[in-house]
């Protein structure tokens, strides 16, 4: 049993390994990443919201938000319905990096399938039991989703 767990965090770290050169080719890094897809096909969210969902502080989110406001990936302004909160949007260029990331994940996924052997898909399907995840989307449904 240990083995296997061994096995299944050598397999994620190789598969987070490449997911963040991906990233980086993309001009984009994981956390990053992360933050962006939960505005694929929504028009905002708040901060706060943002912080809940990623599991982060909100002073982490707001940090996220206004680095990405920064490089004009995001657009933040102030909630109306709350005067002190503040809303996040994707902007066009977040949304075509977005885009762009997806299409080089959905590569990175079918190259996965082809090349990892049943027991590495096993091993990391153990591990990704012990793993919190409020989403098993793949590339393809997260890219659809930024269509919506």
């Amino acid at each position: 049993m240990s083995v296997d767990i061994l096995h299944g965090l050598d397999v994620m770290r190789s598969i987070e390994r490449r997911l963040g050169l991906l990233l980086m080719e993309n001009g984009l890094t994981v956390s990053q990443f992360r933050f962006l897809l939960l505005f694929a096909g929504k028009a905002s969210r708040s901060v706060s919201e943002a912080a809940a969902l990623l599991a982060v502080t909100r002073a982490s989110a707001s940090q996220q938000a206004q680095g990405l406001s920064d490089a004009g990936l995001v657009e933040m302004r102030t909630d109306p319905e709350d005067g002190r909160g503040r809303l996040v949007r994707l902007t066009g260029r977040g949304s075509e990096r977005l885009q762009s990331a997806l299409v080089s994940l959905r590569a990175l996924e079918a190259d996965l399938s082809e090349t990892l052997s049943e027991d590495q898909i096993e091993a990391f399907n153990q591990m990704d039991i012990a793993q919190p995840a409020p989403s098993r989307q793949t590339a393809t449904d997260l890219e659809e989703d930024t269509h919506a």
